[in-house]
């Protein structure tokens, strides 16, 4: 059976097939800060001012694990927080 166009478009817009891994801070449960729509409007705000392909490289490393993380940033209230059990 042939495939369909959504399922090349879910296989191409996924990113298990180009990275070796993905962070493990990033599977863990946790409350959002935002929700998904937000995210994607923000995201496509974001493609318009850096371009698609700088965007995905942001987003690949992001889900590599190198993000900006809570510590970084002197008086921040979000992002990670590296503990020991993310090591």
């Amino acid at each position: 059976m042939p495939w369909t166009e959504e399922q090349i478009i879910r296989i191409l817009t996924n990113p298990f097939y180009c990275l070796r891994n993905i962070d493990a801070r990033l599977a863990r449960e946790h409350e959002p800060m935002i929700s998904e729509e937000d995210f994607i409007i923000g995201g496509a705000r974001l493609i318009r001012e850096l371009g698609p392909e700088e965007y995905l490289r942001h987003l690949l490393e992001n889900l590599k694990g190198n993000f900006v993380m809570k510590d970084d940033i002197d008086g921040a209230s979000f992002g990670y927080k590296e503990d020991a059990s993310s090591r």
